[in-house]
């Protein structure tokens, strides 16, 4: 991946992750969805765009990105955590 896409998507990422923070969470999952599978932080931005379902009282569709995090990044007890919750 070049350094201008990983700008890009770490500039998504945060803006994602500002949104979750202001509890604006259909932009958030506008701007994380824009995010491709091949990003190295997938994970983070998986449990982000679960977060945001949430928030939304979607939890079918928190479940499946909760999921995807665990999957992306095993070895990270705080995805599964999340999961768990």
């Amino acid at each position: 991946m070049t350094r201008i896409k990983m700008g890009t998507y770490d500039r998504r990422y945060t803006r994602g992750y500002r949104f979750v923070e202001e509890d604006e969470f259909e932009k958030a999952i506008r701007i994380l969805q824009k995010i491709p599978e091949d990003y190295p932080d997938i994970a983070d931005v998986y449990s982000l765009i679960a977060i945001s379902y949430r928030g939304l009282k979607r939890s079918d569709d928190a479940l499946i990105y909760f999921e995807k995090a665990v999957i992306a990044a095993a070895w990270e007890w705080s995805h599964w955590c999340n999961l768990a919750n």
